[in-house]
């Protein structure tokens, strides 16, 4: 997982870091240590949050190249994807 890709792809899309820590539950420092490289591996409780959160708010091609899940199947079949 490319944790602070995926936390300065949120901030290019306009998420800041204390709204990210606001919606995750979370310090904005623990935020900060992500983005920065500080923590490698954040708690299950910080995490999925977060990748919930670039699923909402990225394309979903950036969120597969940044988790290193292109060409995985979706992992909630409930939600559809445009092929295009």
């Amino acid at each position: 997982m490319k944790w602070p890709n995926l936390i300065d792809a949120l901030l290019r899309a306009g998420v800041t870091q204390a709204a990210l820590s606001a919606r995750v539950g979370t310090t904005q420092s623990v935020i900060s240590d992500l983005r920065l490289g500080n923590t490698k591996d954040p708690r299950y409780s910080t995490g999925q949050p977060l990748l919930a959160i670039a699923r909402e708010k990225l394309p979903a091609e950036l969120v597969e190249q940044l988790t290193g899940t292109e060409g995985a199947p979706n992992p909630n079949p409930t939600e559809v994807r445009d092929a295009a």
